[in-house]
């Protein structure tokens, strides 16, 4: 089922591509190194809420591309509105991505970050569409709730259940923050380190988030996407003038959204296997940029590196249960 997700996203990539000219040349690689991370860690390949949520953000990014579409010609009134709906369509996508995954609206402040530093389309009626939008998919599950409740003389239990879902899917929105597993060593490190000067519990502290990125199944890989994420961050930054404005703008929120879930999977590691799928997403593009544009003998051999280190992680990740289970055997 998580294949589904990724043949959806793989859509969006493409025409997300092609109608905003990400690259200067007529290219799959954005959808090609989709895939290929995705069949690089094998427990992306059934569903999560992670690969769930990522056709809605793939979505909700394009939508927010489309509303720097018409902002050159801001003074006609139905251009403004091609804005605001836009708007309006890529937060609610992201809140229908948030019933998947409910942490994913903690990226809806970065979102909106981007649209007004990079996009510059965010005005208070653009801000009201998103507020809008973020609300939309809950205020509508609220009223089924409320309905459901009004006939509870018929079922009090449904009315009941109902009512408990919708509350602890709102709760678990802020879970990351209210409750996570590394935040409470987290202040323990920031406590230590500014107040005490205890620089034992620092490495304590350190140790215990070290030793749950330990327990992550297939770490390798998730460190070659990192890398991979990282090279194709440092290529944008350093030949980003080939590109028009509006292309930057499109790749600078792209790297915001990349940079800031590679420090919520730092922090938290135990939701790797949940904020893998989207980081993938926003890699993606920058990765493609990278090995479609690099051109020096240094860039390629990079390139070529990366590439076999690729092949190599995902036939090992593909072949080491056989592997396994050939070993039991014998």
């Amino acid at each position: 089922m998580g294949w589904i997700a990724a043949a959806v996203t793989t859509i969006i990539l493409i025409l997300q591509t092609h109608s905003y000219n990400m690259l200067r040349v007529r290219s799959q690689m954005p959808a090609t190194l989709l895939i290929m991370l995705l069949v690089c860690y094998p427990p992306l390949h059934d569903i999560n809420p992670g690969t769930s949520a990522m056709p809605m953000l793939a979505a909700a990014i394009s939508f927010l591309m489309s509303t720097t579409t018409d902002s050159s010609n801001s003074r006609n009134d139905r251009k403004k509105t091609s804005i605001q709906l836009s708007t309006l369509h890529a937060y609610t996508l992201l809140s229908l991505g948030s019933l998947a995954w409910p942490p994913l609206l903690l990226l809806a402040p970065v979102i909106l970050f981007c649209q007004t530093i990079y996009l510059r389309t965010l005005s208070w009626r653009s801000f009201a569409a998103a507020c809008m939008g973020l609300t939309l998919p809950y205020l509508f599950w609220a009223a089924a709730t409320l309905l459901i409740i009004q006939l509870s003389y018929f079922n009090f239990q449904l009315s009941t259940l109902n009512f408990q879902l919708l509350s602890s899917h709102i709760a678990a929105i802020a879970e990351p923050i209210t409750n996570p597993i590394t935040n409470k060593h987290i202040i323990n490190l920031l406590k230590s380190s500014i107040i005490n000067g205890q620089w034992s519990i620092i490495n304590d502290q350190w140790s215990m988030i070290n030793g749950q990125w330990s327990m992550v199944n297939g770490q390798w890989s998730i460190i070659l996407t990192f890398i991979i994420a990282l090279t194709g961050i440092i290529h944008y930054r350093r030949n980003s003038y080939d590109d028009n404005i509006r292309v930057r703008m499109f790749y600078q929120t792209y790297i915001a959204l990349q940079l800031t879930i590679a420090l919520w999977m730092i922090l938290q590691p135990e939701r790797i296997d949940t904020l893998l799928p989207i980081f993938i997403l926003t890699t993606a593009p920058t990765a493609a940029h990278y090995a479609t544009h690099a051109t020096t003998w240094l860039s390629n051999a990079w390139f070529m590196l990366l590439s076999i280190a690729l092949f190599a992680a995902t036939a090992l990740n593909l072949l080491s249960p056989y592997i396994n289970l050939s070993i039991v055997k014998l």
